[in-house]
C-alpha cells in the first residue's frame, strides 16, 4: 500500500495515520459498499414499520371512543 504524504514522496509505510488519511483519496471497497447499503436498507425499513406502528397506534387512540359493535342482523351488519 502506497501514502502520499508530507512531499507527496510515495513510501511503502506510513506512520502519519489520519493526518495521511485525509490527504490520500480512499475509496470504499465494493464489500463495503454493499455492507453499508444493508445497514441502510435496514434502518429504512425500520422507520418504516416504527411509522406503520405509530400511525395504527395512534388511530387506535383517537378512534377508541368511536368505536361502536352491533349485533349481528342490525343495521346491515352480516
Amino acid at each position: 500500500m502506497f501514502c502520499k504524504c508530507k512531499d507527496l514522496r510515495v513510501t511503502r509505510t506510513c506512520s502519519h495515520g489520519t493526518e495521511c488519511a485525509a490527504k490520500v483519496n480512499m475509496h470504499a471497497t465494493f464489500f463495503q459498499k454493499v455492507i453499508l447499503c444493508a445497514i441502510a436498507a435496514f434502518f429504512a425499513a425500520a422507520l418504516i414499520e416504527w411509522g406503520k406502528v405509530f400511525v395504527v397506534g395512534a388511530d387506535d387512540a383517537l378512534n377508541k371512543g368511536y368505536q361502536h359493535r352491533s349485533p349481528v342482523g342490525v343495521s346491515g351488519n352480516p
